[in-house]
């Protein structure tokens, strides 16, 4: 008979079935009729001593089954002929995890529940169970008690190693952010790993390894007392050749932008994104070589337009995901190369409207003065606007590439202003 835990209770499977080499972990569960919409997804993070993940391919998830050292293998979730009854299965052949994982633990999400307003209250019946996969005979299970009647994502449980022993302990902790609450605590932004990794299988290796015999695990709903534990024989399990069957469908990009990380799907949303990575680093190329122009630019809309693409671009490069295939590493340099070139541009920009607006100014003064003789106001107007533009162009940088140029009309206002001053024209008046 199989151990029951109940929440935080753990049970040694070392200990307990000494020489085990082959576990299969099944997480089930029954949905409302209000929850039959829900699509849920199963995951599990293995993690290093630190708790996080040390290599983006130790999530294993409906993008990733199985696991780069081939100890872990995820079966698709499977939904029974009355379309209530959920599982999702992992194979797991314990002597191949990678020695420096310390911890796989599993959790169930609800995907886009912020969209369907979905929660785990019409998610009833949960439970997690470890069986021997080679006997199909049950070692231990957990079932879930709780009402989380506001989240989005629950542990149901952890296969942890303590003084070289696997263990397994009963969670059921849930977090109300879905599958980004979980990334955001065993992400650790470290996308190499944390050892080498000499075990390192090709596709459909781990499958091979963990061929199922022919029995399956079936979803118990009902207590105990209500149901026999020992396991049927039915048809060889759906955890076999799915390695290269996983679901296509788009990861969120909100949890893109968090993740970082992992082996990514061929959805639509997925390649648009990759796509508009690739002309971010294309335009980051291009500012690169540009940056030098732009520096001995003079023209105010040419500055323009450089500086909004060049804050557009970096925007763009500090979104790009620690994913591979992203040009993460590329965009990292990219910004080191491209930042600094922000404050000389904006100064360069201003720089370069001061002048073109104190040439403005000197030009509507000059007009405005044009065929005197002309009433006293009028000088004032004039006046005004050549201050104006003298007070720009002293202002302007002198490590600016429009300093010369201002420096000469700077020469010719002051020049204007004195002969203004000299002249009987202004009937008397004089500058202060």
């Amino acid at each position: 008979m199989a151990m029951q835990l109940s929440k935080g209770e753990r049970f040694n499977i070392s200990k307990e079935a000494p020489g085990l080499k082959k576990i299969a972990i099944a997480l089930g569960w029954q949905a409302t009729e209000a929850g039959q919409s829900y699509e849920i997804d199963v995951s599990a993070f293995m993690l290093g001593a630190d708790g996080k993940l040390p290599n983006d391919k130790y999530f294993i998830f409906y993008n990733n089954l199985q696991s780069c050292d081939g100890s872990v293998l995820q079966s698709i979730p499977d939904k029974n002929n009355r379309g209530q009854e959920n599982k999702s299965i992992y194979g797991v052949i314990l002597d191949k995890i990678n020695p420096e994982i310390e911890e796989i633990t599993f959790a169930v999400t609800i995907h886009e529940a912020d969209k369907i307003k979905a929660n785990f209250s019409n998610i009833k019946n949960a439970f997690i169970k470890i069986t021997n996969l080679d006997t199909g005979s049950e070692l231990v299970r957990y079932e879930l008690k709780e009402n989380f009647s506001r989240e989005t994502a629950v542990e149901f449980g952890r296969l942890y190693k303590k003084n070289g022993e696997w263990r397994f302990q009963a969670v059921g902790e849930g977090y109300q952010a879905g599958l980004q609450s979980l990334v955001d605590k065993y992400y650790s932004g470290n996308s190499h790993n944390i050892a080498s990794i000499s075990r390192e299988l090709t596709a459909g290796t781990a499958a091979d390894d963990l061929q199922l015999p022919a029995w399956d695990l079936e979803v118990d709903s009902e207590p105990e007392s209500q149901q026999s534990r020992q396991t049927r024989r039915v048809q060889p399990s759906r955890i076999n050749n799915q390695v290269n069957n996983s679901r296509s469908r788009k990861i969120p990009a909100a949890l893109l932008a968090g993740l970082g990380v992992l082996v990514l799907g061929t959805g639509v949303g997925t390649i648009a994104f990759m796509r508009s990575g690739n002309e971010t680093l294309k335009q980051a190329k291009i500012l690169a070589v540009e940056t030098q122009n732009a520096g001995k630019a003079t023209d105010v809309n040419l500055l323009r337009s450089f500086d909004q693409r060049l804050k557009e671009t970096i925007a763009n490069l500090e979104k790009i995901p620690n994913f591979p295939g992203f040009g993460y590493q590329q965009a990292r340099a990219d910004l080191l190369q491209l930042r600094p070139s922000l404050v000389p541009v904006a100064q360069n920009l201003q720089a370069a409207e001061s002048l073109a607006t104190a040439q403005k100014l000197a030009m509507e003064a000059a007009v405005v003065v044009q065929k005197p003789p002309h009433p006293i106001e009028v000088w004032q107007q004039s006046q005004s606007k050549w201050q104006q533009a003298i007070a720009l162009l002293e202002a302007i940088d002198s490590r600016t590439p429009v300093y010369n140029l201002a420096q000469n009309k700077l020469s010719t206002a002051l020049c204007v202003t004195k002969r203004y001053s000299n002249s009987s024209e202004q009937n008397n008046f004089r500058f202060a």
